[in-house]
């Protein structure tokens, strides 16, 4: 938490890829580093160690970097009171409305896993979990292509060069679908004798589960990119968009659960992105800069959706031939 306001100040200066470029960095030396912990025979407070000191050493990696950008760019560096009001006051109207949609869609999932633990059973909670974990990762890596031009992004529109900067958008938006869409199947192909030959005691998923915990996300990252590409017009409805996906999240969630089990997460994951979140979200894009839906998603989603369908389909197959 304290090591993000370096990662926002990277943002503002438009230094992303350098910054996305040392979270890489440490993700990989943690994974690494608690390979080597098991491999060596170390228990959980030695894997917790080794994770923890590489998250450290990510805080000051940021804060290096920051200070490096500081110094190229000719900023003073003096120091400030911890709460800058006029920053506060020009930030707030927009980031209480973010902080309460990350509250809703990311928190409010952190919460049902807790209660899931609380009735599931140890293999079915770890292999569900398991699975999550990467699509989360799948998720926030995709984020990369487009995020990484939303100070880009921003200056077009203040510019008023809206052309340019949809055609940013679009070069974005695809590069992430096919990020998203690649590492989902190769992790969902590769994975399970992956994890069958180190002998892990979690199983992969199922391909139905991983197939509908892929289309949650994979919608989720369709309307976040258009309300990150809205949200440069400096009107923020993201406490609006996740409240709708929250209430249908939970609603289905609870009533899906005596039926089908864990299926019931994923599915509430993608019934409150299908119901609210992701129409809602390109509604707003699509208003404020005159798209056809057509036109832009033929450049942009179409070809991506199509493999992801196509390879979700053959891994359940492949699935049901096994068993």
């Amino acid at each position: 938490f304290y090591g993000n306001r370096y990662g926002a100040y990277l943002q503002g200066l438009n230094r992303i890829a350098s910054w996305q470029r040392s979270q890489a960095m440490v993700g990989a030396m943690a994974v690494l580093g608690g390979l080597v912990t098991l491999l060596l025979g170390g228990g959980l407070l030695a894997l917790v160690v080794v994770t923890q000191t590489c998250g450290m050493t990510g805080v000051i990696a940021t804060r290096l970097l920051s200070q490096k950008a500081a110094t190229e760019s000719g900023i003073a560096t003096q120091k400030t009171a911890v709460l800058d009001r006029e920053i506060v006051s020009a930030a707030w109207t927009s980031a209480w409305r973010s902080g309460i949609g990350l509250a809703l869609t990311s928190g409010l999932l952190q919460v049902s896993n807790l209660l899931y633990a609380q009735v599931g059973s140890s293999a079915q909670l770890a292999s569900y979990l398991l699975g999550l974990r990467l699509i989360q990762a799948i998720n926030q890596f995709s984020q990369a292509p487009l995020y990484s031009k939303l100070p880009e992004l921003t200056r077009l529109w203040a510019s008023g060069r809206h052309a340019e900067q949809i055609l940013v958008a679009k070069r974005g938006m695809r590069r992430a679908y096919w990020v998203f869409v690649l590492a989902f199947a190769i992790v969902g192909f590769a994975a399970p004798p992956a994890l069958e030959a180190i002998g892990s005691r979690a199983e992969f998923p199922g391909a139905a589960l991983w197939a509908l915990l892929g289309a949650g996300f994979l919608l989720e990252r369709y309307g976040a990119m258009h309300l990150q590409l809205y949200s440069t017009t400096n009107h923020i409805v993201w406490h609006v968009v996740t409240a709708g996906y929250a209430a249908i999240f939970m609603t289905t969630s609870m009533i899906m659960y005596p039926v089908v089990g864990v299926f019931a997460f994923p599915l509430g994951v993608l019934a409150g992105h299908l119901g609210f979140y992701s129409w809602y979200s390109a509604k707003h894009s699509y208003r404020a800069f005159s798209l056809k839906f057509m036109e832009f998603e033929g450049a942009t989603s179409a070809l991506p959706l199509s493999t992801f369908f196509v390879s979700a389909v053959i891994m359940i197959l492949l699935d049901a031939a096994g068993r």
